[in-house]
């Protein structure tokens, strides 16, 4: 394993910004290509339940404020969800990387993460609520092992948080 014997508090620090910086630097394309596959990967099961269809010929967008990470997301003509050339949403859905987390993880109750301004929807609220409710209604324990320890990894507290 990667990351075997190497503890998690010792490398969250330099892993945030690190990130950012690796957004920074990594070609666009290259990025929609790798956050693509990734998305109709974790996503496939909702996705062939037609649960993402609400996408079609919309956009909705993804701001992690603390790492400077911004996405589009839209359903292509193959059902298919894809990562934008564009930063042009209908809605948008603000929050930190810990936030998103936690509602992925369902650590903590979707609702509370929006009424404590945790998270934000801005736009279009009926499609971010619907997006928010698919997120909510995936069984992230059916994930693969290296997503579910990426996942963890990523929203892990550092001690300056």
């Amino acid at each position: 394993m990667i990351f075997s014997g190497i503890k998690a508090d010792s490398i969250l620090p330099i892993l945030r910004p690190a990130m950012r910086t690796t957004h920074q630097l990594t070609p666009h394309g290259l990025q929609r290509t790798l956050i693509t596959k990734l998305l109709n990967f974790v996503f496939s099961q909702p996705l062939n339940d037609g649960d993402f269809d609400c996408l079609k010929g919309r956009r909705i967008g993804i701001d992690l404020v603390d790492i400077q990470v911004r996405l589009v997301i839209s359903l292509n003509a193959e059902d298919k969800l894809c990562a934008e050339e564009t930063y042009e949403a209908e809605t948008w859905i603000r929050g930190e990387l810990l936030s998103f987390h936690s509602l992925m993880q369902q650590k903590e109750d979707p609702d509370s993460l929006f009424f404590q301004r945790k998270l934000l929807i801005e736009g279009d609220t009926e499609l971010g609520v619907t997006i928010k409710n698919i997120l909510d209604s995936i069984d992230w324990e059916e994930l693969p092992q290296s997503v579910k320890m990426l996942l963890n990894l990523l929203g892990k507290r550092t001690p300056e948080q």
